[in-house]
């Protein structure tokens, strides 16, 4: 009888199926958790985006409103999606500061003394709708802001705030 010697034995068929088996199935785990990953880190940076181009957008018009004096109301346009608001105030140099927002393709624009003085929303994310509404009472007046702004994944949200002007408060 021949000896059988064990150092030249080499793995089995059985052996190679099970190791491969092995090896795609922790491949299969690793892959899908960077996948996962991927799209998490995807989605928490579009609603990020979303919450800075809400964020901003509201500040700085929540800013301007309670630093003006009037509403010019032949100019706004209130209770609809596509509001306009301009207000005017007196700076301490004197003279008068017109601001106007306005919804232009998505993006909510300043305008100063009529001329474009730039977004305040960012192109980020969409503003959808921008609703301005009028609050007049006994002690002043205020602007009601509505804002829906969506990200590029679909994800929307919703600002609201209430602000009022100069003297009011």
């Amino acid at each position: 009888m021949a000896k059988f010697n064990s150092k030249n034995r080499g793995y089995s068929l059985i052996e190679i199926i099970i190791y491969i088996g092995i090896f795609a199935l922790i491949s299969v785990v690793v892959v899908n958790s960077f996948i996962h990953s991927v799209s998490a880190s995807k989605t928490a940076f579009a609603k990020r985006n979303l919450l800075e181009t809400g964020n901003s957008a509201m500040e700085r018009m929540t800013r301007e409103i309670r630093l003006a004096d009037t509403i010019i109301d032949a100019n706004s346009v209130f209770d609809t999606g596509s509001g306009i608001l301009e207000i005017s105030s007196v700076p301490p140099t004197g003279g008068t500061r017109v601001i106007k927002f306005k919804i232009d393709s998505g993006v909510v624009n300043m305008y100063e003394g009529g001329t474009l003085y730039g977004s305040v929303s960012g192109s980020q994310a969409v503003v959808s709708t921008l609703i301005f509404r009028k609050i007049t009472t006994a002690g002043g007046k205020a602007i009601k802001i509505e804002m829906t702004v969506t990200d590029s994944l679909g994800y929307t949200s919703n600002f609201y705030n209430t602000v009022g002007l100069r003297g009011v408060y």
